[in-house]
């Protein structure tokens, strides 16, 4: 009820996703709505690094079933032998230590907890491989939510094992990185496969970041904010008239 009342004196709705707007455009095929989506305001220049080990970053907040690295550990459990670093950054469940003791890979988790954001941007350079993860198994289907996190993962041109459900955020990596592994099935091997074969690269010396400039183009904060001013023109001009 409050929704309809807000939604029928609204000139404009603007949402962050595609699957958002089509959502939306289901329910209010009249009203007038439009997508900007979130996007990134540093502008990195992204650099190889070499490090003793291959570190797999995650940034931000894992929160154990919607935000879960259980099968990135199970397919770190398989490497054990290979020189591999899991560095969490930021706020994370309590229980994610012992889920790793269960995989026998204590020793190859690193918790760093909250950190100021340029600091987590700086740990996101220094990192060899990024990590996204979106919602558990038992609710894979589709989302129309994209993960802040994955403009300023994508800015880098950096690798990222993306653990996700088909929708936006999936459609996301397959668009704009050519290096990732989008992962959008329960196959249990499919992550194990993907840290597989960019270990294999990060070993040989062929891990390099592949930045896309369309992408860079494209959702940077100036050309957001483009897009939000052409919408205060496309109703000013409405109600003018």
């Amino acid at each position: 009820m409050v929704e309809r009342y807000v939604l029928k004196h609204t000139d404009c709705l603007i949402v962050n996703t595609k699957g958002g707007e089509e959502l939306y455009k289901a329910h209010y095929n009249n009203m007038n709505i439009t997508t900007i989506t979130n996007g990134f305001d540093y502008r990195s220049i992204s650099s190889v690094v070499r490090n003793d080990r291959m570190i797999i970053s995650h940034v931000g907040h894992l929160y154990g079933l919607q935000r879960d690295p259980e099968r990135l550990f199970a397919a770190m459990a398989k490497m054990k032998d290979c020189r591999i670093l899991f560095r969490s950054i930021g706020d994370t469940y309590k229980g994610i230590m012992g889920k790793a003791a269960r995989f026998g890979i204590e020793d190859m988790i690193e918790i760093t907890g909250n950190v100021p954001h340029e600091q987590a941007l700086a740990h996101i350079q220094a990192s060899d491989v990024l990590f996204l993860s979106q919602l558990a198994y038992f609710d894979r289907h589709f989302s129309i939510s994209i993960a802040n996190k994955s403009y300023e993962y994508l800015e880098t041109g950096k690798p990222v094992i993306a653990d996700l459900p088909e929708g936006d955020n999936a459609d996301l990596f397959r668009t704009y990185s050519s290096n990732s592994y989008v992962i959008t099935d329960k196959d249990p091997e499919k992550i194990h496969h993907a840290l597989k074969d960019v270990y294999e690269k990060w070993s040989s010396g062929n891990l390099k970041p592949q930045i896309n400039p369309a992408f860079i183009d494209r959702f940077n904060g100036q050309a957001l904010t483009q897009q939000l001013a052409e919408v205060f023109d496309f109703v000013l001009n409405g109600i003018n008239r």
